[in-house]
């Protein structure tokens, strides 16, 4: 497993080598993941480059650089900076409404006079 990074992507392979429109985000250390649908959110060209490299296999250049690993036949975890991460999780989810959509994870507070 990757211990290099806290926040990793989860992506798994249909039979036929194609991707599954559903990624995962994961934040190791809060223990928390969250699902979203590619074909609503495009990954971030960093993000897409890791993965091509990850697919390929060349994901592992030594110890202290590892972009991600293959978890059985048709299943990868990619590892994410914070910056990543939160862009993605930015995308994903709309306001605390649980619901996909463009937005802001953060409350809105309204003084109440």
């Amino acid at each position: 497993m990757i211990k290099c990074s806290r926040w990793l992507l989860s992506v798994s392979l249909k039979s036929n080598g194609d991707q599954y429109r559903y990624y995962t985000l994961i934040d190791q250390r809060k223990q928390q993941s969250t699902r979203f649908d590619t074909y609503k959110h495009c990954l971030h060209i960093d993000v897409q480059e890791k993965l091509a490299l990850v697919m390929i296999g060349r994901g592992n250049y030594d110890n202290t650089n590892v972009l991600g690993t293959w978890i059985g036949d048709r299943h990868l975890i990619v590892a994410l900076n914070k910056d990543e991460y939160e862009f993605l999780l930015e995308l994903t989810y709309g306001g605390d409404t649980g619901k996909q959509g463009k937005g802001s994870r953060k409350k809105d507070t309204a003084e109440v006079s």
